[in-house]
Parts: structure tokens; C-alpha cells; sequence
């Protein structure tokens, strides 16, 4: 254990009440020596609602996030390959990805 007898004698002259010396505790801490059996309780204010399950995407559905990359990559290579103007191999790139889908943005 620590001396602490310079931080009593600090605190005594800076006018602070002495600490009264802490008891041992009774059981030695812990629940090592504690005899009895240890019971839980839980309250629950207000239960959550259960959450419908939501239904799997199809793995091998398109994602709309790929078919916006594949849109993007198509129209760039179309523009710097083929030399088309960017609203023309956007045009091109959006009919060969997406077709006459009109769901997409």
C-alpha cells in the first residue's frame, strides 16, 4: 500500500477535513466468497414490437447501384473509344444498359 502521509499532511494544511480510513470489506469482494445464489431481474417498460421479416433480395436480380455503374463505365468507354459526344454515348449506354425500362432515373 502507498504512503500517503505527504498528501495527508498537504491536505491538512490546505484545510481539508481528514477522510476517515475506509473498512475492509466483509466478504473479501468479489463474488468468489459469496454464498448465496445470484438472482437476475429485468423489467421490460415497454416491449418492442415484433418486426416483420423482410424478404431476400434475389442474388442474382441486377442491383439498380450495378446497373448505374455499368451505365457509367458503358458511356465513358463509348466516349473516349468511339468519339462520341458525352450526350450521345450517354444516350447509347443508357439504351444498352437499362433498354425502355422506365423505373430508372
Amino acid at each position: 500500500m502507498p504512503d500517503l502521509s505527504r498528501f495527508a499532511a498537504l491536505a491538512a494544511k490546505a484545510g481539508a477535513s481528514p477522510v476517515p480510513p475506509v473498512p475492509p470489506a466483509v466478504h473479501g469482494g468479489g463474488t468468489a466468497g459469496f454464498g448465496g445464489k445470484i438472482k437476475r431481474y429485468q423489467r421490460i417498460a415497454d416491449p418492442v414490437p415484433p418486426v416483420p421479416p423482410v424478404p431476400p433480395r434475389e442474388i442474382n436480380a441486377p442491383h439498380h447501384a450495378d446497373l448505374m455503374d455499368a451505365y457509367e463505365e458503358r458511356a465513358a468507354i463509348l466516349e473516349f473509344d468511339a468519339h462520341l459526344s458525352r450526350a450521345e454515348a450517354e444516350r447509347i449506354a443508357w439504351n444498352e444498359v437499362f433498354g425502355n425500362h422506365s423505373q430508372y432515373p
